[in-house]
Protein backbone atom coordinates (compact mmCIF):
# COMPACT_ATOMS: atom_id res chain seq x y z
CA UNK A 1 0.00 0.00 0.00
CA UNK A 2 1.27 3.30 -1.03
CA UNK A 3 0.65 6.36 1.23
CA UNK A 4 0.17 9.96 0.08
CA UNK A 5 -0.27 13.21 1.80
CA UNK A 6 -2.55 15.95 -0.02
CA UNK A 7 -0.74 19.49 -0.64
CA UNK A 8 -2.77 22.78 -1.75
CA UNK A 9 0.36 23.84 -4.02
CA UNK A 10 -1.45 27.39 -6.43
CA UNK A 11 -4.96 26.43 -6.13
CA UNK A 12 -4.61 23.10 -7.22
CA UNK A 13 -4.34 19.26 -4.94
CA UNK A 14 -1.25 17.58 -5.98
CA UNK A 15 -1.08 14.32 -4.44
CA UNK A 16 2.51 13.31 -3.06
CA UNK A 17 3.64 9.71 -2.62
CA UNK A 18 5.84 8.46 -0.16
CA UNK A 19 7.62 6.94 -3.81
CA UNK A 20 8.32 10.64 -4.60
CA UNK A 21 5.85 10.71 -7.53
CA UNK A 22 3.63 13.68 -7.15
CA UNK A 23 0.53 13.64 -9.59
CA UNK A 24 -2.15 15.88 -10.46
CA UNK A 25 -4.97 17.16 -11.37
CA UNK A 26 -7.08 14.56 -9.24
CA UNK A 27 -9.90 14.56 -10.32
CA UNK A 28 -8.58 15.43 -13.82
CA UNK A 29 -10.82 16.95 -16.44
CA UNK A 30 -8.24 18.37 -18.87
CA UNK A 31 -4.66 16.85 -18.12
CA UNK A 32 -2.94 14.22 -15.72
CA UNK A 33 0.09 15.40 -14.65
CA UNK A 34 3.03 13.47 -13.29
CA UNK A 35 6.46 14.95 -11.52
CA UNK A 36 8.90 13.28 -9.48
CA UNK A 37 9.67 15.44 -6.41
CA UNK A 38 13.89 15.55 -7.36
CA UNK A 39 13.34 16.50 -10.76
CA UNK A 40 14.80 13.64 -12.80
CA UNK A 41 12.25 11.33 -14.09
CA UNK A 42 13.44 7.77 -14.20
CA UNK A 43 10.32 6.11 -15.74
CA UNK A 44 10.41 4.37 -18.48
CA UNK A 45 6.93 3.47 -19.50
CA UNK A 46 3.60 5.01 -17.94
CA UNK A 47 0.07 3.38 -19.12
CA UNK A 48 -3.89 4.54 -18.17
CA UNK A 49 -5.78 1.31 -17.38
CA UNK A 50 -9.80 1.60 -17.55
CA UNK A 51 -11.50 -0.32 -14.69
CA UNK A 52 -12.33 -3.09 -17.59
CA UNK A 53 -7.88 -3.64 -17.60
CA UNK A 54 -7.58 -1.93 -21.06
CA UNK A 55 -4.85 0.90 -21.58
CA UNK A 56 -6.42 3.06 -23.04
CA UNK A 57 -2.84 5.52 -23.16
CA UNK A 58 0.47 4.34 -22.79
CA UNK A 59 3.76 6.16 -24.14
CA UNK A 60 7.17 4.61 -23.78
CA UNK A 61 9.02 7.46 -25.69
CA UNK A 62 10.07 9.32 -22.58
CA UNK A 63 13.80 9.84 -22.81
CA UNK A 64 13.25 13.46 -23.95
CA UNK A 65 11.52 14.20 -20.96
CA UNK A 66 13.24 15.23 -17.67
CA UNK A 67 10.55 16.94 -15.70
CA UNK A 68 6.89 16.34 -16.29
CA UNK A 69 4.71 14.12 -18.18
CA UNK A 70 1.25 15.21 -19.02
CA UNK A 71 -1.66 12.91 -19.96
CA UNK A 72 -4.75 14.27 -21.99
CA UNK A 73 -7.32 13.27 -20.04
CA UNK A 74 -10.32 15.16 -21.54
CA UNK A 75 -10.78 12.06 -24.53
CA UNK A 76 -11.44 9.82 -21.66
CA UNK A 77 -15.03 8.63 -20.09
CA UNK A 78 -15.52 9.98 -16.64
CA UNK A 79 -14.64 7.18 -14.00
CA UNK A 80 -12.05 5.68 -12.16
CA UNK A 81 -8.73 4.81 -14.15
CA UNK A 82 -5.31 3.11 -12.77
CA UNK A 83 -2.36 5.14 -13.82
CA UNK A 84 0.46 2.51 -13.95
CA UNK A 85 4.72 3.44 -14.00
CA UNK A 86 6.93 1.26 -15.16
CA UNK A 87 10.46 2.33 -13.70
CA UNK A 88 13.94 0.72 -13.61
CA UNK A 89 13.35 -0.30 -10.03
CA UNK A 90 10.05 -1.64 -10.72
CA UNK A 91 6.18 -0.92 -11.39
CA UNK A 92 3.92 1.64 -9.01
CA UNK A 93 0.04 1.71 -9.64
CA UNK A 94 -1.64 5.03 -8.45
CA UNK A 95 -5.75 5.37 -9.11
CA UNK A 96 -6.78 8.12 -11.30
CA UNK A 97 -10.39 10.12 -11.11
CA UNK A 98 -11.25 11.35 -14.65
CA UNK A 99 -14.48 13.69 -14.35
CA UNK A 100 -15.78 16.45 -16.51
Amino acid sequence: TLSASCVLTGGRAVLEYETGINIYHNPARENINIRQKNGALDILKIQLINPYGQVVFENSDLKEITSEINIPANDFTTGVYYLRIIEGNGVKTFKVLVGK
